[in-house]
């Protein structure tokens, strides 16, 4: 399944195109490769940062999924590095990279499988904490602004934040076949 990315006269607009229509994937290889780490999104994050810091080293019309998935990749191993030192990160080196390769193949049934699971998911949510998810994950709005738009404190967004993300977890395991 490859995004629909038009090319443009503009190259760096063209890049935004390619990085925006992979989001979902580069998100899903990480959560993959670092399943109970609650700082996917953070990863995520960095990784964007990254791609948009090698943008000149990808080549326009060459394979973006692979070079955004080989740096995502890079970018897990450098967050086990700095987890290593806390002692809590579990997978070997070997896992990762065996994880990586599955999930690098043409996107493999698991990965559409636990994107179809999770919107289902999401969309089981009430309409408050799905704004909320949004807000924070894909509108990428600080806790603070969020706290001021919502009159809640910013501790009550992090408590439900966390509390929402146990809940998908949960359904996800409910919900995804076994193997």
């Amino acid at each position: 399944m490859k995004p629909d990315v038009h090319p443009s006269a503009d190259p760096q607009a063209e890049f935004v195109q390619l990085l925006t229509a992979h989001q979902s994937l580069i998100h899903t290889f990480v959560l993959s490769l670092a399943p109970h780490s609650p700082d996917v999104e953070d990863i995520v994050q960095q990784i964007n940062l990254v791609l948009w810091r090698k943008r000149d080293d990808f080549e326009a019309g060459s394979n973006f999924r692979a070079w955004a998935l080989t740096v995502s990749r890079f970018q897990v191993m450098a967050y086990r590095k700095k987890m290593a030192l806390r002692r809590t990160d579990r997978l070997s080196d070997e896992a990762i990279d065996l994880l990586a390769a599955d999930a690098a193949e043409e996107e493999p049934a698991f990965l559409a499988k636990h994107h179809q699971v999770l919107r289902v998911c999401f969309e089981k949510l009430g309409k408050a904490d799905r704004e909320l998810l949004i807000q924070r994950y894909w509108k990428n709005t600080p806790l603070r602004d969020f706290a001021v738009m919502t009159g809640r404190s910013e501790a009550a967004l992090k408590s439900s934040l966390h509390r929402l993300r146990l809940a998908l977890r949960v359904c996800l395991k409910k919900n995804l076949p076994a193997g």
